[in-house]
C-alpha cells in the first residue's frame, strides 16, 4: 500500500491514528458531510448516497463493473473508516475485491480515524479522492482485466486473476503483495475470478 499512497500524492499530511485520537477534541462539528463528498468525487464520476452515518459513492466502468467507496462516518463517534470495492458478474458468478483504505499516509487502514472539524473533514475527503483516483487508474483496470471483457450479455472465460492482478502489484487470494497497507480482503468466486467448470 505505501507504493499506492505515494503514487496518489495525497494532498494533506494528516497525523497517524494514534496522534489524531490524542489531539482531536471530542464534539467538534463538521457540518454537512455530503456536499464535500459530492464536490470531490463528482468529477471522478461517482454518485453519492447517504445523509448521515454512512455514505456510498458508486460508479460503473465501461465494462459494467460496479466500483464503490463505502464510508462509515458514525452517527455519534465522528470518526471515519473507508472501504473500496469492485464488483462484477463473471460467468454467472459474482466476484468482488475489497480494499480497506487509510485516510492519510501515516494513518493505518482499517481503524476509525477521528474526523475533527469541517477543515479536518475536507482534508480527509481530498486525501480519499486522490487515493480513489489512483485506484481507478491501477486497481480497477487490473480487476477488469481479470474479469475479462463484458460481451453484451454472454459470458466468456476471463483471464487468470492471479496474472492480471499481480502484474499490477495486487494479490487475488487475500494476501497482500506489499508487506503493509492496503490488502485485498476478499475475492469471491470459484478459482478466484473464474467460474467453476
Amino acid at each position: 500500500m505505501p507504493e499506492i499512497v505515494e503514487c496518489a500524492k495525497l494532498p494533506h499530511d494528516l497525523p497517524s491514528n494514534e496522534e489524531a485520537h490524542a489531539t482531536t477534541r471530542l464534539g467538534l462539528a463538521t457540518g454537512p458531510k455530503k456536499p464535500e463528498l459530492t464536490r470531490a468525487f463528482g468529477p471522478l464520476g461517482y454518485d453519492c448516497r447517504g445523509e448521515s452515518g454512512t455514505f456510498t459513492l458508486r460508479r460503473r466502468t465501461a465494462n459494467n463493473l460496479t466500483v464503490e467507496l463505502e464510508l462509515d462516518v458514525g452517527t455519534w463517534s465522528n470518526a471515519i473508516s473507508a472501504h473500496f470495492q469492485v464488483q462484477a458478474l463473471v460467468g454467472g458468478v459474482g466476484m468482488g475485491a475489497l480494499l480497506v483504505l487509510p485516510v492519510a499516509k501515516r494513518a493505518m487502514a482499517g481503524g476509525q480515524y477521528p474526523i475533527g472539524d469541517a477543515e479536518g473533514w475536507r482534508k480527509i475527503v481530498e486525501n480519499l479522492a486522490a487515493l480513489v483516483a489512483e485506484l481507478d487508474k491501477s486497481f480497477v483496470p487490473a480487476v477488469e482485466a481479470a474479469a475479462g471483457p463484458h460481451p453484451n450479455g454472454t459470458n466468456r472465460s476471463p483471464r487468470p486473476a492471479n496474472e492480471s492482478l499481480q502484474k499490477s502489484g495486487f494479490s487475488a487470494r487475500g494476501k497482500p503483495i506489499h508487506s503493509s497497507g492496503i490488502m485485498i480482503d476478499r475475492v469471491v468466486g470459484a478459482d478466484v475470478f473464474r467460474p467453476a467448470e
